[in-house]
């Protein structure tokens, strides 16, 4: 129980400390970055928008699932 307890600890200090000091890249600035120079390489084409849509998807049900859920409407 106390080695559970002191690895807990240690861990979430650990953790604690990298969140707080570790620059963590923004995703998605990254990624616009790289769909405008890929848009500026070549003209699209319809196949080329097709893939555009098809990455876009897990990247806004990314970035959906990390924003806080709405309260939901209670009728009084």
């Amino acid at each position: 129980m106390l080695q559970f307890l002191l690895g807990f600890t240690f861990s979430t200090m650990v953790g604690m400390y990298l969140a707080q000091n570790y620059d963590i890249p923004d995703l998605a600035k990254k990624l616009e970055e790289k769909k405008d120079l890929d848009a500026k390489k070549k003209p699209p084409s319809s196949w080329s928008r097709l893939q555009h849509y098809l990455l876009d998807i897990p990247i806004l049900l990314f970035l959906r699932a990390s924003l806080p859920s709405e309260p939901k409407f209670q009728p009084q």
